[in-house]
């Protein structure tokens, strides 16, 4: 336990039958309560041998529980495994496990369990697994108490960038530094500052590892960048016509703190809204660009102060007048 003292069989036992004794697997109060006390590092082990266990004896279906359990308290150590699984469960005519598999990784507390769920919903070879995901997407927001909306934009990822829009690759006798453009466009420069088509092919000078590996991550950025760009530009366009609001603190999280997100917000056009709740309806109070500075900006390119409550949400033509 997190107090040095050793946690019984028992209260182990407990911990598991909060999860065996739910009629629909999912969250368990009583897990939760439980693992509070646990020291997380020793948790997330003893998790990885439970499931191996279930594994090794079979993945009995009426036992189904042991996946909602490990994802709860796993970590993020134990979503290679599941996706390992997630694979090839459907080879073999497991497809429904493989389902439950992905509905119960959507509620571990990692954001690559939630892009890995995002992503199969997406696009996955079997129909029943890609459905399961979108439904497990839904059914973890509700569990976490958000909307599905926020639970996307929890997941969007920052493919390695960091809050400069810089990333590096170690060629071990060279550095690469990568950017992400406003126009969300990759740009590679060496060491001396110079701009180049692509990142170079690993040469003979090169660590032979350490270039493979930062070419492959970096070929691997650039198809993943592709995809959350798409995804992107579809759930914004979506925001506009939904009328979709954020609360200043969420914007900022999403838009500002997110290297992705961060490109595509200065390119719009964003507005202050009153708290339209109450009168079921929004009305514009301000609008402002947020620039490539960490500044905004009014229509008449004074700097703007944004305010630290109110609503934010993209600003549609017809709510401006013609000036």
């Amino acid at each position: 336990k997190k107090d040095g003292t050793e946690a019984s069989e028992e209260y182990m036992q407990a911990l598991l039958v909060s999860y065996a004794d739910l009629s629909v697997p999912g969250l368990s109060s009583g897990g939760a309560r439980l693992s509070k006390e646990l020291e997380e590092t020793e948790l997330h082990q003893y998790m990885s041998e439970l499931l191996d266990k279930w594994l090794e004896a079979g993945a009995e279906a009426k036992k189904k529980w042991v996946l909602y359990a490990v994802s709860v308290h796993g970590g993020e150590e134990i979503v290679p495994v599941f996706w390992k699984q997630i694979q090839e469960w459907p080879q073999h005519a497991r497809g429904a496990m493989a389902a439950e598999a992905v509905k119960a990784l959507a509620l571990n507390s990692s954001a690559d369990a939630l892009v890995m769920v995002d992503q199969i919903a997406r696009k996955f070879k079997f129909r029943q697994v890609k459905a399961a995901a979108g439904a497990a997407l839904s059914y973890a927001a509700e569990q976490l108490g958000i909307s599905r909306d926020e639970l996307e934009d929890r997941i969007v990822p920052n493919l390695g960038f960091d809050q400069k829009m810089e990333q590096i690759f170690d060629y071990g006798d060279r550095l690469f530094r990568v950017y992400l453009s406003p126009s969300l466009e990759v740009e590679v420069f060496d060491e001396n500052g110079k701009k180049l088509k692509n990142l170079p092919a690993p040469g003979k000078k090169d660590d032979e590892a350490k270039a493979q590996a930062a070419n492959n991550a970096f070929k691997l950025m650039k198809k993943q960048l592709k995809t959350v760009v798409g995804n992107q530009k579809l759930r914004l366009e979506q925001a506009m016509s939904v009328e979709r609001l954020w609360t200043v603190e969420k914007w900022q999280e999403f838009f500002v703190k997110n290297p992705v997100m961060h490109q595509f917000a200065i390119g719009l056009i964003w507005g202050l809204y009153e708290d339209y709740e109450a009168s079921h309806h929004k009305e514009l109070k301000a609008t402002f660009r947020y620039m490539e500075d960490g500044s905004f900006n009014t229509v008449d390119e004074e700097e703007y102060e944004l305010p630290q409550e109110g609503l934010i949400g993209l600003v549609h033509p017809i709510e401006l007048d013609e000036e």
